[in-house]
């Protein structure tokens, strides 16, 4: 039996679908780096990943400003042959591979100055030798003096970011399961410039080039954690009326803690579009009226909340 083709006319001009809008990777994110990954509780490990955020929070290397990048340079060979004028399905090698993930550094440290300049030793300045007493020890003098060893290499440098549709904010913070770009057994290798400037505040650009592993030499050194399902949400409708008569109240403000605020249309509704699952207090206020708050539980479906307002006395 052939097929009935009507033709192409419902083929759709744009790639936005119904979850587009969830899947944004928006904001800086922050950038984890775990020296020694074989220190932490192999319990707490998946894939060479710790799964404990209080294991990754102690990684944290301090506030970026700018922005960070995660970068993998792929360079491939294309095999000529002959009597082919063009290139062939394949035909074609990988050649090199080069994982960089780059961290605008604002927030200065000891620790991230030794990352930046693999090597260095620490040590404290006055020498204790030369002073009255460790209390007079005031900085840390970092020098350079050997080859870079083994021990040099960040084992895990990752950059954690935020999708759209799979985050929320909940007291003040974002929850829900992040997106991961992760650089293998990175190294700081590229120039470092500290530049100060009247009125403006120092960033360093932090690079770390991710290196293959002797014990894996197949495996590219860099990985992607992307969360496999968009964070369960539902709309939440409130419609805002006066007491007593009905009427529809227009202008009220509704304030759904931890989404957003917004002010009710000229039929007295104020949406909510993807609230994910979960309990939220609401606060209603409009000029002329007692303010009203309550709470609404958000479990497998749509829900409207209706909100009688009383005049003020």
């Amino acid at each position: 039996m052939s097929y009935e083709y009507e033709g192409l006319a419902a083929l759709k001009r744009s790639g936005l679908g119904e979850e587009t809008t969830q899947r944004f990777i928006i904001d800086a994110g922050a950038v984890y780096a775990f020296k020694d990954v074989d220190e932490i509780d192999a319990s707490k490990l998946s894939k060479g990943i710790p799964m404990d955020p209080d294991v990754w929070d102690e990684a944290r290397i301090g506030a970026t400003s700018g922005g960070n990048t995660f970068e993998v340079e792929q360079e491939f060979r294309e095999i000529e042959i002959d009597g082919i004028t063009g290139q062939v399905k394949g035909a074609k090698r990988k050649i090199m591979v080069v994982p960089t993930l780059t961290a605008n550094i604002i927030e200065m440290s000891t620790e991230n100055f030794q990352m930046a300049f693999p090597g260095a030793d620490v040590e404290d300045w006055p020498d204790v030798g030369d002073i009255d007493g460790e209390d007079e020890v005031s900085h840390d003098l970092i020098t350079r003096t050997c080859d870079i060893e083994l021990a040099d290499y960040v084992d895990l440098v990752a950059l954690v970011g935020t999708l759209s549709g799979f985050s929320h904010c909940k007291d003040n913070d974002l929850i829900g399961e992040p997106v991961i770009f992760m650089v293998k057994n990175g190294l700081s290798d590229q120039t470092i410039t500290i530049e100060t400037n009247d009125e403006d505040e120092v960033v360093f650009e932090l690079q770390f080039t991710g290196h293959y592993d002797w014990e894996d030499l197949i495996t590219e050194p860099w990985k992607i954690l992307f969360p496999k399902r968009i964070t369960e949400s539902y709309h939440v409708t409130f419609e805002v009326s006066e007491s007593g008569n009905g009427t529809d109240i227009e202008g009220a403000e509704v304030e759904l803690e931890g989404v957003a605020t917004k002010e009710t249309d000229e039929n007295g509704e104020a949406k909510f579009l993807y609230v994910p699952v979960g309990e939220y207090d609401y606060t209603v206020t409009a000029e002329g009226y007692d303010t009203v708050e309550g709470a609404v539980e958000v479990v497998d479906e749509d829900i409207t909340e209706t909100v009688e307002m009383d005049t003020e006395a």
